[in-house]
């Protein structure tokens, strides 16, 4: 192993570091965002409002808690798709939520044009950490890795194994009082396709960052 090879390696690490936990505090600050703008949020979050509306708990402790039963789940059909990065993400994007919301830093609009801002810029700001931390490739959400556990436990599409997940968290968090609307369908409509273009920028804006001679 020489001096180069190994700072380069070193370089790598850092970065992707760098990415994966700026991409965490991103998704969180993204989701907050649509909470906040009060017109409907994404499946799994309609969950999380929903249970924290039913067990008084924080929305970001919820999002620990279906992390973590989610987890479970997990280890009992594919304990080969638990990384770190998993673990990291279940936990830290439910504290940066908390913090977030406890200081303010997302202020309730008060009318409905800075509503419909505050959605957009949740949903670009949430797919944009959403790209870092694939990028950083330190292992899939418990979420996206559950889903892809049933995918090769059950043999079904991922698209089929996806529109079952999300259709079923939708239901019961509506069940339990979470918020469903407009920004509900705009966010299931648009997340996809502003997650791909981030991706394509932030994979290449990595390669740049850790192949450029020091």
């Amino acid at each position: 192993m020489n001096k180069l090879g190994f700072t380069t390696r070193g370089k790598e690490l850092i970065w992707r570091s760098l990415f994966y936990f700026l991409g965490l505090w991103f998704v969180a600050l993204g989701i907050v965002f649509t909470i906040q703008a009060q017109l409907g949020v994404s499946p799994w979050d309609v969950l999380h409002i929903g249970l924290a509306n039913v067990t008084r708990l924080s929305v970001g402790s919820c999002v620990i808690l279906v992390g973590a039963i989610v987890l479970i789940v997990l280890i009992w059909l594919d304990r080969k798709r638990i990384r770190w990065g998993l673990v990291g993400n279940m936990v830290l994007i439910g504290i940066f939520m908390d913090v977030i919301i406890y200081f303010g830093w997302v202020p309730d609009p008060s009318q409905i044009f800075v509503q419909w801002i505050w959605l957009l810029l949740g949903l670009i700001i949430q797919a944009y950490g959403l790209s870092l931390y694939i990028t950083a490739n330190f292992g899939a959400g418990p979420r996206d890795s559950l889903m892809l556990a049933l995918h090769k436990k059950l043999r079904l599409s991922i698209r089929m194994i996806r529109t079952i997940m999300e259709v079923s968290v939708l239901g019961l968090g509506w069940i339990l009082g979470g918020p469903v609307s407009v920004g509900t369908l705009v966010l299931a409509f648009l997340n996809g396709p502003t997650l791909q273009y981030f991706l394509e920028v932030n994979h290449r804006l990595l390669t740049i960052l850790t192949l450029k001679k020091s």
